[in-house]
């Protein structure tokens, strides 16, 4: 007899205080569901969940007992949980006057929200529905851009095979959605933890 368990939320359906990076078949989770702070996950039965925190970039697994989740890590009662601090380069996202300041031209206008600089080589991307066709474009120097149809509403590059350029500027389409990023200068992972590389449109 298969255990149960229920997230109970708080607040809005949609958070996005914790991502959801896997989770046991019962727990009432998907994968790269977003969470919010306060909701609960009953993990009764041994039941396991990993979460990463975009705020703080703790990554962690839980399995068993009562989960309350925070703003930038999980209260857990009861389980057992295994926590770890990641190098996320705190997701700067850079705002207009700041770009205007760095004098980084390769920014192109007009991109729906602000730049997102990561430290992985190769993001994941989640999309609110499924695009006709995603088209990763570099921006700061010559490259053939990389165009994926139909990627489905969840995008690993690392899964794959790709791999961005340390250094390079990207705009990421996907239907009316565009994203700007920029991969680190010093970045060498591809595919981390959920956490320290997701791009949400």
């Amino acid at each position: 007899m298969l255990a149960c368990a229920a997230v109970v939320a708080a607040g809005p359906a949609l958070g996005s205080d914790a991502l959801v990076e896997a989770a046991d078949a019962g727990t009432g989770l998907e994968a790269y569901q977003f969470l919010e702070a306060g909701a609960v996950i009953d993990l009764s039965g041994g039941l396991a969940v990993a979460l990463g925190y975009p705020a703080s970039c703790v990554h962690e697994r839980i399995s068993g007992g009562r989960v309350v989740v925070g703003k930038d890590r999980s209260r857990v009662e009861g389980g057992s949980v295994e926590r770890s601090q990641l190098d996320c380069g705190g997701r700067v996202q850079l705002s207009e006057a700041e770009r205007q300041e760095s004098g980084a031209s390769a920014w192109r206008v007009g991109a729906s929200q602000p730049p997102l600089i990561l430290h992985d080589r190769a993001p994941l991307l989640l999309f609110p529905e499924e695009p006709e066709m995603v088209v990763i474009e570099r921006t700061d120097m010559p490259a053939q851009s990389i165009r994926l149809q139909r990627p489905g509403r969840t995008l690993d590059l690392a899964a794959r095979g790709i791999a961005l350029e340390a250094g390079g500027i990207y705009v990421i389409s996907a239907g009316p959605g565009r994203r700007t990023v920029e991969i680190d200068f010093d970045a060498t992972v591809t595919g981390g933890p959920a956490v320290a590389r997701f791009v949400r449109f």
